[in-house]
C-alpha cells in the first residue's frame, strides 16, 4: 500500500510529501516518500501536480507521486537528473529503478569518476568513443614569453619563466584562451589529449527491444570531469525519457549533468549532514532554473519518533 501523504514543515524551501513508487516492473524498491514542491515555479508557468499524477502519466505508471516537470505537450519526452548533495544516499539505486519502470527510456550513467549503473543494469556495451580535450603545446623559437597566456587563463595551467612557458596539462580545461589572446601566429598550437572515454549499449529485456545505456569513465589520474560529461549527454537520445545518473555534490560535475535537464529529483538521507547537502543540492537546482523535489530513504518511514529533520514536523 502506497503511504498516505504526511505534511511537513518547509524544509529547504520545499513543502509538503507525496508518495512515489519505484521500481514496480524492476522489482527492486519498495515505496519510499517524495517531497514535491507545490508552490514555486507557478509565476514561470511551471505546472506541479497535486500528489503528482500528471507526472506518472508522464513518466510511466511505475512512478507515483513525482511533481510535473515544466510546460509540455503531452507526449513529449522529459530529462530526468537524478542527484544528491551528499554521496551514498541511493541516487543511483533510485535512478536505476526509474529507467527499469519507465517504458521507452534511456538510462545516462554520468558519475564519470566513479560509474556503477553498470554493476546493477548489466548492460551490453557495445561501443567505446575515448573523450579528448585540446592541450596548448609552445613553440619556444616564436613565443616571446609576454606572458599574455598565462594572466587570460583561469585556471592557473600555464606559467611563464625568463626561459620557458610550462603547461600543466592536469589543470587545462581545453578553453583555448590561451591561444585565442596569444600576439604571435603560431606560437601556440593544440593537441588532442584524452581524459575518458564513453561506452554506449543496450540493457536487455525480456521483450528484446533493450534499454538505452551510456556510460563516460573519467581516466584514472584525470581531474577535469566536465568534458566526459558532455560527451556522455551528446548521445542523449531526446525522443526518450532520458534518465541522467549525476555525481554526488554540489561541484561542476553535478552542475554540468543538471544543465538542460527538465526536472531533477534529489537524493537525501534524514541526517543532519543529508539536510545541509540537501540544502546546497536545492540551491544549485534553482539557480540553474531546474525544478526539484527530495525523496527520503524509505527508512526514515519506519523510525516516527527519530529525531532526524524529516520528521520535524
Amino acid at each position: 500500500m502506497d503511504p498516505a501523504p504526511a505534511r511537513v514543515e518547509d524544509w529547504a524551501g520545499v513543502t509538503g510529501w507525496a508518495p512515489v513508487r519505484v521500481g514496480d516492473q524492476g522489482g527492486v524498491m519498495d515505496p519510499a516518500l517524495v517531497k514535491v514542491e507545490v508552490k514555486a515555479r507557478a509565476a514561470a508557468g511551471v505546472k506541479v501536480a497535486a500528489g503528482g499524477h500528471a507526472a506518472a502519466a508522464r513518466l510511466g505508471a511505475g512512478v507515483m507521486g513525482l511533481a510535473a516537470v515544466g510546460p509540455r505537450s503531452e507526449g513529449d519526452d522529459m530529462i530526468v537528473a537524478i542527484a544528491s548533495g551528499k554521496g551514498g544516499t541511493g541516487k543511483t539505486t533510485v535512478a536505476v529503478n526509474l529507467v527499469l519502470s519507465v517504458p521507452d527510456a534511456q538510462y545516462l550513467d554520468c558519475d564519470v569518476e566513479e560509474p556503477n549503473g553498470h554493476l546493477f543494469l548489466h548492460p551490453d556495451l557495445q561501443t567505446h568513443h575515448p573523450v579528448t580535450v585540446p592541450l596548448p603545446q609552445i613553440n619556444e623559437q616564436l613565443c616571446t614569453r609576454c606572458g599574455r597566456c598565462a594572466e587570460a587563463c583561469e585556471f592557473n595551467a600555464l606559467a611563464v619563466t625568463r626561459q620557458r612557458v610550462r603547461v600543466f596539462p592536469d589543470l587545462c580545461h581545453g578553453c583555448g584562451v590561451c591561444s585565442y589572446v596569444c600576439p604571435e601566429p603560431g606560437a601556440i598550437t593544440e593537441i588532442e589529449r584524452r581524459i575518458g572515454e564513453v561506452a554506449v549499449g543496450r540493457i536487455p529485456t525480456g521483450n528484446g527491444a533493450g534499454i538505452g545505456f551510456v556510460q563516460g569513465t573519467l581516466d584514472v589520474g584525470e581531474a577535469v570531469a566536465v568534458p566526459v560529461i558532455k560527451a556522455v549527454k551528446r548521445h542523449a537520445d531526446t525522443r526518450r525519457t532520458v534518465i541522467l545518473d549525476a555525481a554526488p555534490g554540489t561541484a561542476c560535475p553535478m552542475v554540468q549533468t543538471l544543465r538542460g535537464a527538465d526536472y531533477c529529483l534529489l537524493v537525501t538521507e534524514p541526517t543532519p549532514f543529508g539536510l545541509n547537502d540537501l540544502q546546497l543540492a536545492v540551491g544549485v537546482a534553482r539557480a540553474l532554473g531546474v525544478p526539484c523535489s527530495s525523496p527520503s530513504r524509505a527508512a526514515a518511514r519506519h523510525r516516527p519518533h527519530s529525531t532526524s529533520p524529516c520528521n520535524s514536523a
